[in-house]
């Protein structure tokens, strides 16, 4: 079930104007296929922020009927599970990564999800982020260090279009260089949104 939750713009303002990626200093790392790939610092962590503008030739409502699906998800999840409500528009998900360096990492993370109305028009925002949740991971689980990110979705081209904004940073600890993960995190995000576009 996808929760989701409608508002006005008014209503919507203090939401959006606190969205962390508009403050980061943001690195261009190229563009593939109609995709640009940015990278940001995160304080506390070696591993990068990443972020992903592109334009999706399809309706926003069907773009986002894609990301919401239980199918869709980063490289790397080898179980995800929806554990329980946080109110109408939250959610939490269990997720187990695997990373052929590293033992299998495990986390919660709160989803919540956001659409706001403007007029006829609507555009999409979904938020997640690290929860520290011992009871569902297990005392002795190897948990996620850091984790958070979103999705935006707004409408061009009259609606034909959708542009999209995706950020995520994810550190999962370890003894492994920062900057091999990095290398793969920007290659991943190209190939997530090439998958969001085949979908």
């Amino acid at each position: 079930m996808n929760f989701t939750y409608f508002i006005t713009a008014l209503n919507a303002i203090a939401l959006l104007s606190a969205v962390p990626e508009a403050e980061a200093n943001w690195d261009n790392r190229g563009s593939e296929n109609g995709v640009t790939v940015y990278t940001a610092p995160v304080p506390g962590s070696g591993v990068l922020k990443v972020k992903a503008v592109a334009v999706i030739d399809a309706s926003t409502q069907d773009v986002w009927s894609a990301i919401t699906s239980p199918e869709f998800t980063v490289k790397g999840v080898k179980a995800k599970k929806r554990i329980g409500q946080c109110g109408g528009n939250c959610e939490y998900i269990y997720l187990r990564l695997g990373h052929w360096l590293l033992q299998d990492r495990h986390y919660v993370m709160k989803m919540t999800s956001v659409v706001v109305s403007y007029g006829s028009s609507s555009t999409y925002h979904r938020f997640w982020k690290k929860t520290d949740d011992r009871r569902v991971v297990g005392a002795d689980a190897i948990v996620v260090r850091k984790s958070s990110g979103s999705w935006h979705l707004s409408p061009i081209a009259g609606g034909r279009k959708t542009s999209v904004i995706f950020t995520n940073h994810i550190d999962l600890g370890g003894n492994v260089p920062s900057s091999f993960f990095n290398a793969g995190f920007v290659r991943s995000t190209y190939e997530l949104i090439h998958r969001l576009r085949a979908s």
